[in-house]
């Protein structure tokens, strides 16, 4: 279940469905990244993602896909029309609860998270 919600995700950021998306996170979603916790739709979503795809226009197709529990570790790969956009790869984790994303965890460079972050539920 933990995979079919993350690629769901990923199917609904690639079509800008926010309202779908919306769906498929917990109220309390939290972004880490950079050592600052991002919480809610708004903080999450409305001031950050959204801002992103509309500066950098990428879509994303995953090239891995791990899922450890509740744990879902994606390999990602971005890409967009090259005159207005750069490719961008990187790693993100994901926590399942209840069929909702809960938490993503967010490091562009090499998802350095240490198991130590992720405590299972």
């Amino acid at each position: 279940m933990a995979e079919e919600i993350v690629r769901e995700y990923f199917d609904a950021l690639n079509k800008r469905d926010y309202p779908r998306l919306k769906t498929l996170l917990t109220d309390d979603y939290t972004v880490h990244q950079d050592g600052k916790d991002k919480v809610g739709w708004q903080a999450t979503i409305e001031d950050a993602l959204k801002k992103y795809l509309e500066y950098n226009p990428v879509t994303f197709q995953i090239t891995k896909l791990e899922v450890d529990g509740d744990i879902v570790t994606v390999s990602i790969l971005g890409e967009g029309p090259e005159e207005t956009t750069k490719p961008d790869q990187f790693t993100d984790k994901y926590r399942v609860i209840d069929g909702k994303i809960s938490e993503n965890w967010i490091d562009p460079y090499d998802c350095g998270v240490e198991p130590a972050q992720i405590k299972k539920s």
